[in-house]
């Protein structure tokens, strides 16, 4: 990754708990959405993704509300947008059920209720996808240049590894280039996942062979978790960590503990 700015926030998303993929995709959109809430919020073309798309979806109406807190903002630029999407959602339900009744003419078909589905998909989810697959293509260009001694590589390997979508995404795209390099570099990352997983499915093990609710404090801290990480390994972590505990940390907790 040419970028140096790009250089440092991936070996960051590398030193987190989570797949640095997902660190990383989770740690650009929450600092779209600040941008989007603190430069955008009047911008016209904004106001019309947020109407065709009725909003944000469920996970990232919940993230603009958490930024908005966390930020002390009063809720302005959010009020802004939604006003637009509420006007959006009453002029649709003028369509299907106009608010002064009057009867049909003969054959007319009845609004569907589909007019509700929204047009267009979240505007942070369609972010977000944009992102990951920028970010996918940047890493296998860096390790297309320079092979798997890439530093980054480096960082990969001691990082909590790719989740399985993420690992999906990067084999995808090693195949799709069809170069020399790309068998060298798809067997590489296969044998360094297949290790960590082999690992983590001995972590397991162990957990349920020493499972004991008696004894549930005196099994260390990688046993205890090995559930949780792999339910992240096989899931995807974009959406942040599954539980919060005294070690494990997003690059927003980073942030925050700078401020």
């Amino acid at each position: 990754m040419a970028d140096t700015l790009l250089n440092i926030q991936f070996q960051e998303a590398c030193a987190t708990d989570m797949c640095p993929f997902c660190a990383l995709t989770l740690s650009r959109t929450r600092r779209y959405l600040s941008r989007l809430l603190y430069e955008y919020a009047t911008a016209p073309d904004i106001h019309m993704r947020f109407a065709r798309a009725f909003g944000l979806c469920e996970w990232h109406g919940r993230m603009l509300v958490e930024v908005t807190e966390e930020e002390r903002s009063d809720g302005l630029a959010a009020a802004i947008l939604y006003e637009t999407v509420l006007n959006q959602l009453l002029t649709t339900l003028d369509e299907i059920a106009p608010p002064q009744p009057h009867r049909r003419a003969v054959g007319r078909h009845k609004p569907s209720t589909r007019l509700l589905h929204s047009q267009e998909t979240c505007p942070l989810c369609d972010f977000e996808t944009r992102a990951d697959t920028d970010l996918i293509r940047t890493f296998v260009d860096e390790l297309e240049a320079s092979g798997l001694g890439n530093p980054l590589m480096q960082s990969y390997l001691r990082s909590a590894r790719a989740c399985r979508p993420h690992l999906s995404m990067l084999l995808s795209e090693c195949r799709n280039r069809q170069t020399l390099k790309m068998p060298e570099l798809v067997e590489g990352l296969v044998r360094d996942y297949r290790a960590a997983l082999r690992a983590l499915a001995d972590t397991l093990s162990a957990f349920i062979a020493k499972h004991d609710y008696t004894r549930q404090s005196e099994l260390p801290e990688a046993e205890r978790e090995s559930w949780i990480r792999a339910v992240e390994l096989c899931g995807g972590g974009r959406h942040g960590p599954y539980r919060h505990s005294g070690t494990r940390h997003t690059p927003a907790d980073n942030e925050r503990r700078q401020q």
